[in-house]
């Protein structure tokens, strides 16, 4: 099954953003899609000299980044773009929003995170994993879809798996 969605997303021309040191890169680039990098960190949620001053220079990596996004989306003129939330998701997401291109978001955790919180106000679908998490989300656009797992975990049995976890 999952290698059948692989190759329709091959046909369907897809591409993916991460930050440079991410570690999905490898799976990735491991599978033949394109890789495009930003530059973009998180910010630090604290209101002290040393925080603020981080966040002043994250500010101006996430300018370039977004600057950098929208070359991008420009070049490759997707159908769509669908953010699978967290701040390396932001620069792309956003220049596709701004580019008038479709968006999506994905947010598989009961609490959304500031970047999906920002890009659900005008993204065109936000999907969530829990349904007390559109409470949180200021869009009227939000599906709940719940989170896929695979059903070989779905279906594990602990004593095989133990040994393999070190347990």
């Amino acid at each position: 099954m999952q290698r059948r969605s692989w190759r329709a997303a091959r046909a369907a021309r897809c591409f993916s953003a991460a930050r440079p040191a991410d570690w999905r890169r490898s799976l990735v680039t491991r599978e033949g899609f394109p890789l495009e990098t930003f530059d973009i960190k998180g910010f630090r949620r604290s209101f002290k000299p040393a925080g603020i001053a981080y966040n002043f220079k994250i500010l101006g990596k996430a300018r370039r980044a977004i600057a950098d996004a929208r070359a991008v989306i420009a070049k490759f003129r997707p159908d769509v773009a669908i953010g699978c939330g967290g701040y390396a998701s932001f620069p792309i997401v956003y220049a596709a929003q701004s580019k008038g291109v479709p968006t999506a978001i994905l947010e598989v955790n009961a609490l959304p995170g500031i970047t999906t919180k920002v890009l659900a106000r005008r993204a065109d679908a936000v999907m969530i994993s829990f349904e007390e998490s559109r409470a949180l989300i200021k869009s009227d656009r939000v599906v709940l879809t719940g989170s896929p797992v695979r059903e070989d975990i779905l279906f594990a049995k602990k004593r095989r798996g133990a040994p393999r976890a070190g347990a």
